[in-house]
């Protein structure tokens, strides 16, 4: 088998110095539109480069192939100062390379299907003849050769490579097995910007959402498509930021020269909070989420699930025993599995033990954050379904003990609401803890955002 690099890839693009383009990939460009986040929730993950300890353990230096070009990548080339993350370009021999140049690939994972992230940055100087990349893979963060194991496709997102710098140059691909031969290329857009990016600082961003991509400079939608393959919008991915020797040779006079980065953010899509707590998931047929030995299924008994929430908006559901729900990607086969100590991916989150909890009128579906594909419920077995899938509907009951016996439980009212799904922004917006205090009057509901996103049933 052959591994795949971006250097045999590009090669074509060292010589033309344009973005590599497949006919018949959707180009619809929407013009005159801004992405307006007043309603998104900026997530924890990410990093704003104030803190170079902490930046410091956030990234991993290198990539999974060891150069680019003629360029070798190097620790050294890559510092955290004066609130930014600096990766150099330098005419240095070193073994048998004559340049170079810093990379990194983020320790921590940035959900898909309803986020946008954006990286705030001032490009490697155009004379220097270094291409600065911002895109979005994932490894096994050890130096490679291969790319994180059970990823498939291996989608990777292009969010910006400056073979124009007159332009914002991106492009979409799917590395299936790792290997030259199964690479799938789908093609990009450049969207002219009419200045030398090179000469300040600007916003490059992508929303993966309700099956599409959108890609903006400086907040201003660039392009629009419908990705070719579907894990493109749903997958979890790592930042990659690199120089690259795409462009052919440096020039020599121009270096040392650094791309510059001030921030990478990422915002989770409007989706009504969950309040972490423990809870009963019942189906749409009254039946609910349980597990019979280690298999998930469904039962007429409850089961209670601790659901908490972290910091990229997703959460984890574990049972009182300790058994976390999660998707067991080895061999690149996902199913839904419960366990405790089980193996997740190398990110600092645990994204195959993570869900996206999307509301959906009065319930919610799950979408595992590793694949961004539902849990659907199949012959009575509780799976992950397909990008075609329609994802279970789950009500979600609050289950706490009784603080005032003999009492009948009250049904917190639930008024219509719109649907939120993959297909409709979510909202994730904090909700205050309940007490049976504030158990409202006949027919008037306690917390509008509470009693729009699930039934919540409390004996008191």
């Amino acid at each position: 088998m052959t591994l795949i690099t971006r250097r045999s890839v590009l090669e074509a693009a060292i010589l033309t110095a344009v973005v590599p383009v497949v006919v018949g990939h959707d180009r619809a460009v929407a013009t005159g539109a801004d992405i307006d986040l007043g309603d998104w929730t900026l997530l924890g993950v990410g990093d704003e480069f104030s803190d170079p300890v902490r930046s410091s353990v956030q990234w991993h230096r290198g990539l999974w192939y060891s150069h680019s070009g003629s360029g070798l990548f190097r620790d050294a080339n890559v510092s955290f100062s004066d609130g930014q993350l600096r990766l150099s370009a330098r005419a240095e021999r070193v073994d048998d390379y004559s340049y170079t140049f810093g990379a990194v690939e983020s320790v921590f994972d940035l959900p898909g299907l309803c986020t946008y992230v954006e990286v705030r940055a001032k490009v490697l100087p155009s004379t220097a003849r270094v291409l600065s990349a911002i895109w979005m893979q994932s490894s096994a963060l050890d130096g490679g050769p291969l790319l994180l194991t059970g990823a498939e496709p291996n989608p990777e997102l292009d969010v910006e490579e400056t073979f124009d710098y007159m332009k914002m140059n991106i492009a979409t691909h799917v590395w299936p097995d790792n290997t030259e031969t199964t690479h799938r290329r789908f093609g990009g857009h450049a969207y002219p910007v009419d200045v030398d990016i090179s000469r300040d600082y600007h916003t490059y961003g992508v929303e993966r959402r309700d099956g599409r991509l959108r890609f903006y400079f400086d907040r201003h939608l660039a392009w629009e498509t419908k990705p070719s393959d579907a894990s493109l919008w749903r997958m979890s991915r790592h930042m990659v930021l690199s120089l690259e020797g795409h462009l052919g040779a440096p020039v020599v006079s121009q270096l040392p020269a650094s791309f510059d980065i001030d921030y990478v953010r990422a915002w989770y899509a409007p989706n009504p909070t969950l309040e972490a707590g423990d809870y009963r998931l019942a189906s749409l047929d009254g039946r609910f989420l349980g597990l019979d030995g280690s298999v998930l299924t469904l039962q007429t008994k409850p089961q209670t699930w601790r659901v908490v929430q972290h910091d990229d908006c997703t959460y984890s559901l574990s049972t009182p025993g300790g058994a976390v729900l999660g998707v067991d990607a080895e061999d690149g086969k996902h199913e839904v599995v419960v366990g405790s100590g089980r193996r997740t991916t190398s990110d600092a989150g645990g994204s195959l033990n993570r869900w996206h909890m999307l509301a959906d009128g009065a319930g919610r579906t799950l979408h595992s954050k590793f694949t961004g594909l539902p849990i659907v419920v199949a012959d009575n077995r509780v799976i992950e379904g397909s990008d075609s899938a329609m994802a279970a509907v789950w009500t979600l009951t609050a289950a706490v003990p009784s603080p005032l016996p003999n009492r009948s439980a009250i049904s917190i009212p639930v008024p219509s609401a719109p649907a939120c799904s993959t297909s409709a922004a979510p909202r994730c917006v904090p909700v205050a803890p309940w007490s049976p205090a504030d158990a409202p009057a006949e027919g008037r509901s306690v917390n509008p955002v509470l009693s729009s996103t699930w039934n919540v049933t409390r004996p008191w």
